[in-house]
């Protein structure tokens, strides 16, 4: 076994945490599952640590369980980050080229005044993605290098993540005895394992529905051209069944994951058990009855959704449609419900068979984001930018686009 080919990834969610180990194959072409590792609870909340001490030990835990699978050590990992506190902004910067050959200094010199005109305090640099060159005033190029210019400008998306959040999130990963090698936007992953090229190049809206948040990226002419984390998920659903059906959220869970359906595909008849809080008698609920309050959380969570695309004026450009995944989204009728309140093309991803991975956990949409950072480390490096900055704000590590324009 290849140590060096040997990679590592955490997922912190809102219910569980995975760390998954993986072999990665030649030219990063394939990746086979060595061994995966999952906590119950994270101590995370919408993207947010809640318990230092808690969610380092579901990290440890899950640790445990994937060294034991796979037969390694875990030294290092790439970690997902999510939260509400995730900040998308298009930015741009120029470099004054005056009628000479673009070299690979002017390159770098417009991305990074674009990535710094887009820093916001408090806020720590989690990704600068490439959207194209402008080469005097012509648009659409994808490589200056060489060209006889006057003007370029390079326009790039940057995600950045609330400062103290990551540093709460590292401060868990490395007492767990982890270094981390990466911090990554799950959206950003989740995009990646659930869209294609051509769906990108059209615009496409991928949502990765979880338990505690919704990780929204958009695409547009294979040009990521927004990011961000709703509060909506899974458990938002659970509680508003727990509050109008009178029952423990537990057994509200338990409705939703069992009955649950957005289409109606009980008859007149049907009854489903319905638990009391207390000691009041347990009651029985009309299975038209769960569909039809089902359908309506998942209206106002597709109302949150609509009101975001809208803020951000991409709601009419996505030709792709939209892609839900996670585990919320796998409610059945998903599809067919958030297609008639888009109006476009939805569809439902779940992830493929993947090499070496459990049975049980074979299509887990749970999965998607690990699956998504093991993809980033196949993706071209012109697609995105890993931007690592130190507190002096001198730049520690740039990797992948940037080093292409940096190596010799």
């Amino acid at each position: 076994m290849n140590e060096q080919a040997i990679k590592v990834v955490i997922d912190l969610g809102s219910s569980r945490t995975r760390v998954t180990i993986a072999e990665i194959g030649s030219n990063h072409s394939y990746f086979e599952v060595l061994g995966c590792g999952i906590a119950a609870g994270s101590a995370v909340k919408a993207g947010i640590v809640t318990n230092i001490s808690a969610a380092t030990a579901a990290i440890r835990q899950a640790v445990a369980i994937a060294e034991q699978e796979a037969g390694v050590k875990i030294n290092s990992a790439i970690v997902s980050i999510s939260g509400q506190h995730i900040l998308g902004v298009n930015s741009d910067g120029q470099a004054h080229i005056r009628n000479r050959r673009i070299r690979n200094n002017d390159i770098v010199h417009a991305v990074m005044r674009a990535r710094n005109l887009a820093h916001k305090g408090g806020q720590t640099l989690l990704h600068v993605l490439e959207q194209q060159f402008i080469v005097d005033g012509h648009k659409g190029i994808t490589d200056p290098k060489g060209m006889t210019a006057d003007e370029l400008e390079a326009r790039v998306h940057v995600i950045s993540a609330r400062s103290a959040a990551v540093d709460n999130l590292s401060q868990c990963v490395r007492e767990a005895g982890i270094e981390i090698e990466q911090i990554v936007y799950a959206g950003l992953a989740s995009a990646y394992a659930a869209s294609s090229t051509d769906e990108r190049e059209l615009g496409v809206c991928t949502v990765d529905l979880g338990a505690g948040t919704a990780d929204i990226m958009l695409w547009l002419h294979n040009q990521p051209m927004h990011a961000a984390t709703l509060p909506i998920g899974g458990e938002q659903i659970s509680s508003e069944i727990a509050t109008a059906l009178r029952t423990p959220r537990s057994a509200a869970e338990t409705l939703k994951c069992r009955y649950g359906a957005l289409r109606n595909k009980y008859s007149q008849q049907h009854r489903i058990p319905l638990p009391s809080t207390g000691h009041l008698p347990d009651r029985q609920l009309a299975g038209n009855d769960m569909v039809e309050l089902l359908a309506t959380c998942y209206q106002n969570h597709f109302t949150h959704i609509n009101k975001e695309l809208h803020r951000v004026g991409l709601r009419k450009m996505l030709d792709g449609g939209i892609i839900f995944t996670g585990g919320a989204a796998q409610i059945p009728g998903l599809a067919e419900a958030a297609g008639e309140h888009f109006e476009c093309p939805v569809r439902v991803f779940i992830p493929p068979p993947i090499e070496g991975l459990p049975e049980h956990l074979q299509r887990d949409a749970g999965m998607v984001t690990t699956l998504g950072l093991f993809y980033l480390q196949q993706v071209p490096l012109s697609d995105y930018v890993w931007a690592k900055e130190e507190n002096d704000g001198i730049i520690q590590n740039v990797t992948n686009f940037l080093k292409r324009y940096l190596s010799p």
